[in-house]
């Protein structure tokens, strides 16, 4: 429609006015599904050695030319940009042949935060980690179904594991699915983490499928009481 192509148009200029680093930071922040933190923000900027009070400086000024949205209600500053610009810098994501590169480092990123996130959950601050899980759950949708497409099963059972127990406890049964996905690529590989799988799929009993939580309550029992199971929660 001739309104969205002015819309384009009027992104297309304010991306143009941005120097190189604004333009690769803003088009690889278009992987995010529901905004991003500061942590998250440098794990796809690019580099291993990425500096935060540089990419923090990038970031505020794609807010202060109006490219993000900046967020600090919760204490705690949280960036987003509206659908028509993500569209638009997710096409010049595409179009830089990153777009690959992006999504794996946002599914990796999603992935090894397991360990901090169940750190957080199993203290006297567990309220955060379910906090975090809301926040992030479009995120960790996101990052599960890159990672899983991929046959990449460590990040995708990472991510299936930890979003499971937590979705579970408070009554958010989607992660259960993604680990249900997973049993069957991981059962065929030996995965380290099948047990873990078999765990959380075992949980689909809460909706009701009872018959199905039993067969993979079943089959982990072995794998659970072996010497190879990996449930590190």
């Amino acid at each position: 429609l001739e309104r969205h192509q002015t819309l384009r148009h009027a992104v297309a200029w304010s991306y143009e006015l941005l120097d190189d680093a604004e333009k690769a930071l803003l088009y690889r922040c278009s992987v995010f599904a529901s905004g991003f933190d500061l942590r998250s923000a440098c794990a796809v900027a690019g580099s291993d050695d990425t500096d935060d009070y540089a990419v923090l400086d990038l970031l505020d000024a794609l807010v202060r030319k109006s490219l993000l949205v900046a967020d600090r209600r919760s204490g705690r500053t949280r960036f987003s940009m509206l659908e028509t610009i993500r569209q638009f810098a997710e096409d010049e994501l595409v179009g830089s042949g990153a777009a690959e590169q992006v999504r794996a480092a946002h599914a990796h990123h999603f992935a090894c935060c397991e360990t901090d996130v169940m750190t957080l959950w199993d203290s006297p601050r567990q309220r955060e980690a379910y906090d975090w899980f809301g926040v992030e759950l479009a995120n960790l949708r996101t990052a599960f179904r890159w990672a899983a497409d991929q046959s990449d099963l460590d990040a995708a059972t990472g991510i299936a594991g930890y979003a499971g127990l937590l979705g579970y406890l408070v009554e958010n049964y989607e992660p259960i699915a993604w680990a249900q996905e997973l049993v069957d690529p991981a059962h065929d590989v030996d995965h380290p983490r099948l047990a873990l799988l078999y765990a959380i799929a075992s949980l689909s009993y809460i909706s009701g499928r009872i018959e199905a939580a039993v067969r993979y309550s079943d089959a982990g029992r072995p794998v659970l009481e072996s010497d190879r199971a990996a449930v590190p929660y």
